[in-house]
């Protein structure tokens, strides 16, 4: 990583997922009628259904952001740009595959980008809990 980029700290990337979870959950929580549930049991049930949802969706996105740091799209990127770099006025400068994966490899940090796992992780372990909850009472 250069010396002049800006990194934010990692507690704030664990807060911005966070936030995006409880954004999700609140969202679910809304619409499943959490709030009215009359029995525990139900109460559990629609807890498990709105822990599942941002989940699924930040730990998805986390999973994508992982995914596109170990380089699993770069064949894509390299495409498009030899794409574009053919229809560009003037002089054209193309290079291999192989020169393209050692440049993406130099802009990349060496830290991985698993805040959104972990927390989607979390989601889903909390979700998880509250069937096992659901399931015994």
């Amino acid at each position: 990583m250069k010396d002049n980029e800006r990194t934010s700290p990692a507690w704030v990337k664990y807060l911005v997922n966070a936030i995006l979870a409880l954004i999700c959950f609140l969202l679910a929580a809304s619409g499943s009628g959490l709030w009215s549930s009359e029995t525990a049991k139900d109460f559990f049930a629609h807890l498990s259904d709105c822990f599942l949802i941002p989940g699924v969706f930040v730990g998805g996105c986390g999973a994508l952001a992982w995914m596109a740091h170990v380089g699993a799209y770069d064949m894509l990127g390299f495409g498009g740009r030899s794409i574009t770099e053919r229809f560009k006025p003037g002089e054209k400068h193309f290079i291999s595959y192989y020169e393209y994966k050692q440049e993406k490899a130099e802009k990349r940090g060496e830290k991985m980008p698993l805040q959104g796992l972990i927390v989607g992780g979390v989601c889903l372990l909390f979700s998880a809990v509250c069937l096992c909850v659901y399931l015994v009472l």
